[in-house]
């Protein structure tokens, strides 16, 4: 068990509670100092977190995934903009826009960086239901065959097109 958890180079924290997505984190750091860290709050973010204990997850988090709602309302409601998500640790913010693809902010050295990374539009949109999953597993499944963050970006935007041309989550085919 020990071994595979230390194997593990990607690991995303998305649905659960705060308290429970924090506590999952902390776990995880201690049995494997090299992990990356991708926090996706999603939704939960406007239910269960507090500012304590978003700045906590922050702290311990390489990357973070937030649409572009949950971008605002993480600078609206808990005063959390791009220089205090940086201050923290986070090494870098995907943040996806649906049909306007996504960006890409990081900090190079010291100066705050935006890279977009276009979608190409979807043929008709049906459904966005399960967009943004699907946009995770291609980011994911990308992070993990070696790619940059970019080309996993890029992938992500097209799982995520190919999602709302059906309707469901999950009856898209590649």
């Amino acid at each position: 068990y020990l071994k595979e958890i230390r194997g593990v180079e990607y690991a995303i924290f998305a649905a659960g509670t705060a308290k429970s997505i924090l506590k999952q984190i902390k776990e995880l750091k201690k049995l494997n100092k090299k992990v990356k860290i991708v926090f996706d709050p999603g939704q939960m973010l406007a239910i269960d977190f507090t500012k304590e204990i978003l700045e906590d997850c922050l702290k311990n988090s390489d990357l973070v995934i937030l649409n572009d709602v949950e971008c605002n309302f993480l600078h609206n409601h808990f005063g959390f903009d791009l220089r205090v998500i940086f201050s923290l640790g986070v090494t870098g913010l995907v943040e996806t826009k649906g049909a306007d693809g996504s960006v890409f902010h990081e900090r190079v050295s010291g100066i705050l960086k935006q890279t977009i990374v276009p979608v190409k539009k979807a043929k008709k949109v049906v459904d966005p239901t399960g967009a943004g999953d699907a946009f995770r597993a291609g980011f994911i499944s990308s992070l993990l065959k070696g790619k940059s963050v970019k080309e996993a970006m890029a992938l992500g935007n097209k799982m995520g097109a190919l999602c709302v041309q059906s309707s469901g989550g999950q009856n898209y085919k590649i």
